[in-house]
């Protein structure tokens, strides 16, 4: 088959999961919220989207190194339309034990093929193609976010989503036809696994040896705490504005999803003009700025405005990483950094949103947004610093000595 034809499906396949994991990860914890729930267990809630990467992260790169990726790709899919079948059958009247394994089972299942997806695009692309891949994932992904906020908006009007379920369900499954058809049977050769055999610290070794990606690592951190606060409780804050209601406040999302998905098609050129760190830098920047404008000044033009420009701008760190990830790590080991560099990624959120969950219940909504930003900022402590000491030893060196 093509590589061509592969990268397609991939990206199909990678559009599916990502609308299902979308709107499942906003209806859940909004729906929660909106019938008198407890916001800091709708944080958890909203966070369990992140902790399969963070508690099994490394653990599934080694799997992913290790098997063949078409039949992992296949096997995965199946399970999560089962999953997801099975929880649509207790609709409407789940318990919250049974909505937290549903979601973290979906958070394990998906990030294993979003690892599987970042291993095997190296083989299906030229170096020189990654950062247009990488972006293309992107837009797709924010497609796939336009339209999960107007299916999680339809699906919170009504008294019972199970049939909303049943068609995620069924989406889940078609994925798995993508990877049976993109990906080609490649048993394991002889000696293979020997050759990809490596400790935990060796791989790490292998991320914290490269201090560019190591502190492009802590940017996205601050950027993803920074992201998943912001997606939840923007709508949280605009319902208690009064200019939105629980039902139109999910469409903010979509104003994030249009910026990012402008931000991907302009993305290779960004990186290659402003370099990483230089752009990585600027975004995080904007981002807070534009984070705090409806805190600033809330109206209907303000909210979609932040959410446009957060979107825009994040979307430009999350490219530079995972492409310099791509072309700096060796092929053979690069699902078990890909999980160590993932694991780190959503840490934060998982972390930053139970904390803004806090916030959010004894103080207000602005005060969980602000911390977010805080959050982004601090990300950027260490390459800004780099940077510095860069600059100054560059001014040393070309500052001519006295006569």
């Amino acid at each position: 088959m093509s590589k061509p034809y592969s990268l397609h499906l991939l990206i199909s396949a990678f559009g599916i999961e990502i609308f299902c994991t979308q709107v499942l990860f906003i209806y859940t914890p909004l729906h929660f919220i909106f019938n008198g729930g407890d916001s800091v267990i709708g944080s958890f809630l909203r966070a369990l989207a992140y902790i399969g990467p963070v508690l099994f992260g490394y653990y599934i790169g080694v799997l992913v190194d290790r098997f063949e990726k078409r039949r992992l790709g296949y096997i995965i899919s199946v399970v999560l339309g089962a999953t997801a079948a099975c929880y649509s059958i207790r609709l409407p009247d789940q318990t919250l034990a049974e909505t937290f394994l549903f979601l973290g089972a979906v958070s394990v299942g998906t990030y294993f093929l979003n690892n599987l997806r970042s291993s095997v695009l190296p083989s299906v692309a030229l170096a020189s193609q990654l950062p247009r891949m990488n972006a293309m994932l992107l837009v797709t992904e924010n497609v796939a976010l336009i339209v999960a906020p107007l299916i999680a908006s339809l699906l919170l009007s009504l008294s019972s989503p199970r049939m909303g379920f049943l068609g995620i369900a069924a989406l889940f499954c078609s994925s798995s036809l993508l990877y049976a058809l993109a990906l080609p049977r490649r048993p394991t050769q002889p000696g293979q696994t020997q050759r990809k055999t490596g400790s935990f610290a060796q791989n790490l070794g292998t991320l914290t040896s490269n201090k560019p990606l190591l502190h492009l690592v802590f940017v996205v951190m601050g950027n993803n705490a920074f992201t998943g606060v912001y997606l939840l409780y923007v709508i949280i804050n605009a319902v208690e504005t009064g200019l939105f209601d629980t039902r139109n406040a999910p469409n903010i999302l979509v104003s994030f999803a249009v910026g990012a998905i402008i931000s991907g098609l302009t993305a290779e050129k960004a990186i290659a003009f402003f370099g990483n760190r230089n752009l990585a830098l600027l975004c995080c920047a904007f981002m807070a700025i534009s984070g705090a404008l409806p805190l600033i000044a809330p109206s209907h033009a303000a909210f979609f405005t932040s959410a446009f420009l957060v979107g825009f701008f994040e979307s430009y760190v999350v490219i530079a990483a995972w492409t310099l990830r791509q072309t700096v790590v060796p092929a053979e080991v690069l699902g078990r950094v890909t999980g160590i560099t993932s694991a780190l990624f959503k840490v934060s959120m998982v972390v930053a949103i139970p904390i803004a969950g806090l916030l959010g219940e004894h103080l207000n909504s602005k005060m969980a947004i602000l911390f977010g930003i805080c959050a982004a900022l601090l990300g950027t402590a260490p390459m800004a610093l780099r940077m510095v000491r860069d600059h100054s030893g560059a001014n040393r060196v070309d500052t001519p000595s006295p006569d």
